[in-house]
C-alpha cells in the first residue's frame, strides 16, 4: 500500500496538531516532512511523485501519514483520495463546532488576516466564502482562500462534509471521535487508533 496508510482529515482548531503529535511518538508511526501537506486541496498540480516524497520509507511494521484539517470541508478531496489510495484510513476530531468557530476566529485575528468583529465575521461569511466554494467545487486550486480562512459556520457543519467520505469509503475506514473526548481521555482514544491503524498497541 502506498503512503500515506492514515490521514487526519479535520476539523481545523479540533485538536489535529495534538492528536499527530501523539501518534507520531509511537515507534511503528513515521512522521511526514511536515504535518499539513495539503496536496489533496492546495497542491494537486504538483502530482503523485511529489506527494509520496512527503513520506519516509517505511519497514514492514511501520506506517506513515498526515494531518490537513481542511481536507474535510473541501469539496473535492473525498473523491481525490479515494482515486489515489482508497485503502488509507481517515481519522477525524470533532469539536463543538461554535466553540470550533470561535477559535478558528481568533486564530485569523491574530494573524492579522480578520480585521472584523467575531459578530461582523459571521454576517459576512456568505459574502466572503461563497465564491471561493464554488471555486474550489470546479477544481480550482486556491491556496489560503477565503473559504479556508473565514468559513467559521460553515466549518461546523460536519455531518455535511463527512458524507462525501462515506460515498467513497467504507465506513470502518473512518475513525470518529470528538475533541472533546480525546483532550479529556488521550491515552483511551489513542489506544483505539492503535488498534484501528494496525499499530501494536
Amino acid at each position: 500500500m502506498p503512503a500515506p496508510h492514515f490521514l487526519i482529515i479535520g476539523t481545523q482548531k479540533g485538536g489535529t496538531s495534538s492528536l499527530y503529535s501523539a501518534l507520531t511518538q509511537h515507534p511503528q508511526i513515521l512522521r511526514a516532512a511536515r504535518k499539513e501537506v495539503h496536496f489533496f486541496d492546495q497542491h494537486y498540480v504538483r502530482g503523485l511523485a511529489w506527494y509520496e516524497r512527503q513520506f519516509p520509507l517505511c519497514q514492514a511494521d511501520q506506517i506513515t501519514g498526515e494531518a490537513s484539517p481542511f481536507y474535510m470541508a473541501h469539496p473535492l478531496v473525498a473523491q481525490r483520495i479515494a482515486e489515489y489510495c482508497p485503502a488509507t484510513k481517515l481519522l477525524v476530531l470533532l469539536r463543538n463546532p461554535a466553540d470550533r468557530a470561535i477559535s478558528h476566529y481568533h486564530q485569523e485575528f491574530r494573524r492579522h488576516h480578520d480585521p472584523l468583529s467575531l459578530p461582523e465575521a459571521l454576517a459576512a461569511e456568505p459574502a466572503r466564502t461563497n465564491s471561493d466554494w464554488a471555486a474550489l467545487t470546479a477544481g480550482k486550486l486556491l491556496t489560503h482562500s477565503a473559504a479556508q480562512r473565514f468559513s467559521y459556520r460553515e466549518r461546523g457543519h460536519y455531518a455535511k462534509q463527512l458524507q462525501r467520505f462515506l460515498r467513497h469509503f467504507p465506513r470502518e475506514n473512518i475513525a470518529i471521535f470528538s475533541s472533546e473526548h480525546f483532550f479529556q481521555a488521550p491515552l483511551t482514544v489513542l489506544s483505539q487508533l492503535y488498534d484501528f491503524l494496525g499499530v501494536n498497541p
